[in-house]
């Protein structure tokens, strides 16, 4: 029994030694544990940190892009209204270029007009040369054949006087073109100028954009490379780490809509500016092709101009020439009323010489 009492004796202070050894040694995993909580701790406050400066910044860049894409959205405002303003300046020159076929088929019509008075001048001119050579016999048909020929060139002065105004507006309605070209060129320049500088803020946006992409991966990394380390050490509680992954798993779908959103919003700006590079290189195109018909009209109107300064010569040759015919046909009937007073004054000295012939016989007679 003693001996019984003794083994049980040892054996309690074992047992209590034991439970010495396991207080010290559950003391000692209490202070580990302490300290791994407040590392824990440390480093959950840094990621936290961390977190709040990565969002923040990145609530900055998503500011900045929505600042930039409402500049290029004013930006393609303007240029749609610059654009508009071209092609209601295109229509003008359409309008410019009807009106400008318009009064060249007019003074077609008159040409032809004048074509057919010039000839039938100029047969009247032969007419005029044959009236010369029979002056004097048809002296009185010659007289009203010039008068008829007055009444013609005078037709043929307001019809030369009116073709001389038509070209003069002509002239002017080509300077207004040629203005207009010009200006359409400058419109055309500052078009592609703008969609230049469109293109240089896309690019700038794209960058923006890939620096989020990016920030937000690094961002994702990061807690994954966090998550893996406390889940090997066994560190951190699961719900907790549940409910931070759940934070940044709200945190990163948030960034992620955001950068859609962004994306979505980069697209349609992208599919804006090539529209309005198309517009601006069809707006060119229609430019260069007014400025070639314009070219085209400018070198008919020369030869036009030609034409017309060539029977302007033949008009007034022709006007010369009968300036002429009557300066001879008042010669000629200067010189018929002159041989009309010799022959009265010859009549008179005939009938004057009869009559004595008559007397000188009459004496006769008597004696």
């Amino acid at each position: 029994m003693s001996d019984r009492l003794d083994e049980q004796r040892n054996a309690t202070e074992a047992q209590i030694e034991l439970g010495k050894r396991h207080e010290v040694e559950i003391a000692r995993l209490r202070r580990d544990l302490e300290e791994i909580q407040l590392k824990h701790q440390s480093t959950v406050a840094v990621m936290r940190k961390k977190n709040v400066d990565g969002t923040a910044e990145l609530n900055d860049q998503i500011i900045e892009v929505a600042r930039q894409k409402a500049k290029s959205e004013k930006e393609r405002i303007n240029l749609q209204n610059q654009i508009e303003m071209t092609n209601a300046q295109v229509d003008c020159a359409k309008k410019a270029r009807v009106e400008i076929e318009r009064r060249k088929k007019d003074l077609e019509v008159t040409l032809n007009d004048l074509q057919q008075k010039s000839d039938e001048h100029m047969r009247q001119l032969q007419d005029s040369t044959s009236l010369k050579n029979r002056t004097l016999s048809n002296n009185s048909e010659l007289a009203s054949r010039i008068d008829q020929l007055d009444q013609e060139v005078g037709i043929i002065t307001l019809a030369k006087s009116q073709i001389a105004q038509q070209l003069d507006e002509t002239k002017n309605l080509l300077v207004e073109e040629s203005t207009e070209k010009n200006n359409l060129n400058t419109t055309v320049k500052e078009l592609q100028l703008e969609v230049e500088q469109l293109r240089t803020i896309l690019e700038e946006e794209v960058a923006a954009k890939n620096e989020v992409d990016r920030q937000l991966n690094k961002a994702s990394a990061e807690v994954q490379q966090w998550k893996a380390r406390f889940e090997d050490a066994g560190f951190v509680d699961t719900n907790m780490l549940d409910e931070e992954k759940k934070k940044y798993a709200s945190t990163i779908s948030e960034l992620e809509e955001v950068v859609d959103a962004a994306n979505s919003k980069l697209s349609a700006l992208e599919r804006a500016k090539e529209r309005l590079s198309i517009e601006a290189d069809d707006a060119h195109t229609e430019a260069e092709r007014y400025i070639a018909i314009i070219a085209q009209l400018e070198k008919k109107e020369k030869n036009f101009q030609r034409v017309v300064d060539e029977w302007k010569k033949k008009v007034d040759d022709a006007s010369n020439e009968l300036d002429s015919a009557q300066r001879e046909c008042r010669t000629n009937a200067a010189d018929i009323f002159k041989q009309r007073s010799l022959n009265d004054i010859l009549t008179v000295q005939f009938e004057g010489l009869r009559y004595e012939n008559t007397n000188l016989c009459q004496a006769i007679k008597e004696l």
